[in-house]
């Protein structure tokens, strides 16, 4: 689990204590620097304003400087570092220990070399970091400040722990803890504070027994404090060791139980560790989409100032796995571009890890990737368009049919009610043109013919399979000329379709009026009506009257239901 951040809280505290002393009396009509130090100490210590306090500061440092009371430019310095975030900070402490580390003073360049510190290990710097701490660790065993030499050394031990060096850190971690164990009375925070940083080192190198005394030792300890942060720090570790012993149910439980105490606190840090653990324990149960919900959290709480390690990088590696196996590229992408933000962050503020880092997943093999899924995704884009594309065709091509044939059944219904009222006109019609002067054919032999006609067409003699115009001819006592002619010309059309009209005309009338044709086959009102199969039947239907015979049956049948 994370070290807590404020252990360095002591260092404030011994600071003011020691190089700050209350002062009394103050004048209000002179300028800041004709006024005394008591009183423009007093002027920094009731303001609020930072603008405010630097003024005062400065002006303190002037009178100091006028005075020539070096310990008190040394303590103006130092607070003018802390009211600075910037390299301002730095250049106030360089000034401390300019004046101060050939002829040290209580406190000075100790305090300063610690600060320094301090803002190096925040930074990520761990080179100049751990320069600094040893130098305030040098002049602190001067002075005999065994509070700062436990605070140097437990930093070091955490910078060491961070970049992997664990035996050095538990030989630190170990002086820390026989210092604590001096006066736990007085030194009970910083004994939970060692127990919980030796934990944390044996649990990394999986030397789990180890892990286990000083976390049980740590729970006890917190408990009898009554320190809950520190319980549930020793608690949530217990689970982590458990992960480590393979206990995934046990460490299962005992992570949630402890999870909505650090979300309570919004202690992102421990957080992060428990959701990290969580997600290998879904794994592990081979619960990949619990796993991505816990692995996603991590992302969720990670911001370029979070002070995470490369160990969350996993978290991002497993996403881009998970979502590599499931064929999605967007979030593939996604988890791509958040994991070179994460390596970007961390390479800016842990230069000194830099070589070490970045085995599996390195920025060019995360650019070559990156590379690789956009070009899938354009592939995809193209091939979704044409596929788009293609849809689109294929329902403009249905509607269209659709379209069609809601039109073919509209017309074909206006049909077939205009053939059962009898109003169907067509251009077929034997219905024939009565000027008789057009024709190469005698008027007496032209009436003859028409009248034979009349007297065939009502003799319903059409209905043979075997008429031709020969056999008719013969029948009408004409030749195949004349027949032929006249009926061109007065029933406007062909011999063949002229026979072939009749017969549709005779058996539509008789579906009409005879129930039991309509429940005829195609073939067998085929018969009835004279013709040869149902083909030629269907044919000559649909050529005279517009719609084939089967919708006509079908809409008869559906009238007389």
């Amino acid at each position: 689990m994370a070290n807590c951040k404020k252990i360095y809280f002591f260092i404030v505290i011994y600071f003011f204590i020691s190089s700050h002393v209350p002062f009394l009396g103050q004048t209000q009509n002179d300028t800041l620097k004709n006024k005394s130090l008591e009183e423009l100490f007093n002027l920094y210590s009731n303001s609020s304003l930072k603008n405010e306090q630097i003024k005062y500061i400065n002006a303190f440092v002037y009178v100091a400087k006028k005075k020539n009371i070096k310990k008190r430019v040394l303590s103006g310095y130092q607070i003018l570092s802390s009211l600075n975030d910037d390299e301002k900070k730095l250049l106030y402490l360089d000034s401390v220990i300019n004046l101060s580390k050939n002829a040290p003073l209580k406190n000075y360049p100790t305090v300063a070399y610690n600060t320094k510190a301090i803002y190096y290990h925040e930074k990520g710097d761990y080179k100049n970091a751990l320069e600094n701490y040893l130098q305030s660790n040098k002049f602190a065993e001067l002075e005999k400040n065994d509070q700062l030499i436990f605070l140097n050394t437990y930093s070091i031990g955490t910078i060491k722990r961070k970049i992997g060096e664990f035996d050095e850190a538990l030989l630190l971690y170990r002086f820390c803890l026989s210092y604590s164990k001096k006066d736990l009375s007085k030194n009970s925070y910083t004994y939970l504070l060692t127990l919980l940083a030796m934990s944390n080192v044996f649990y990394e190198l999986k030397e789990v027994d180890s892990a286990k005394y000083y976390n049980r030792l740590g729970v006890k300890e917190s408990l009898k404090q009554q320190d809950i942060e520190k319980y549930h720090h020793f608690a949530a570790n217990q689970g982590i060791i458990h992960f480590i012993e393979k206990r995934y149910e046990t460490a299962l439980d005992s992570l949630l139980k402890h999870t909505t105490y650090f979300e309570k606190n919004k202690d992102t840090m421990n957080l992060a560790y428990i959701y990290f653990y969580l997600g290998k324990l879904y794994d592990s149960k081979a619960n990949k989409k619990e796993a991505v919900k816990y692995h996603k959290k991590i992302d969720s709480l990670f911001n370029p100032n979070s002070k995470y390690t490369k160990e969350f990088r996993e978290s991002y590696e497993y996403l881009i796995s998970y979502y590599k196996e499931e064929n999605n590229l967007k979030k593939q992408l996604f988890y791509i571009d958040k994991l070179m933000y994460f390596d970007s962050i961390l390479n800016a503020t842990e230069s000194y890890l830099s070589n070490k880092m970045f085995k599996e997943y390195d920025i060019p093999k995360l650019k070559k990737e990156k590379a690789l899924i956009q070009s899938e995704m354009e592939n995809s884009k193209v091939r979704l368009k044409s596929i788009i594309t293609l849809f689109t065709c294929i329902v403009l091509g249905l509607l269209f049919l659709l379209y069609h044939q809601f039109n073919k059944r509209k017309k074909y219904k206006k049909r077939f009610l205009q053939i059962l009222n009898n109003n169907d006109q067509n251009d077929c019609d034997t219905k024939g043109n009565l000027d008789k002067n057009k024709i190469d054919v005698p008027e007496n032999i032209v009436n003859d013919i028409l009248a034979k006609l009349d007297e065939f067409e009502k003799s319903k003699k059409f209905t043979s399979n075997k008429i031709t115009l020969n056999s008719l001819a013969k029948k009408l006592d004409t030749n195949t000329n004349y027949l032929s002619k006249v009926i061109n010309h007065y029933k406007n059309t062909s011999f063949s379709n002229y026979i072939n009209n009749l017969k549709i005309e005779y058996i539509i009338s008789e579906i009409k009026v005879n129930p039991l044709l309509r429940k005829f086959t195609l073939h067998a009102l085929a018969k009835e009506a004279g013709f040869n199969n149902t083909e030629s039947f269907s044919k000559a239907f649909f050529k005279l009257k517009g719609i084939k015979p089967s919708y006509f049956m079908k809409e008869l049948e559906k009238r007389n239901q």
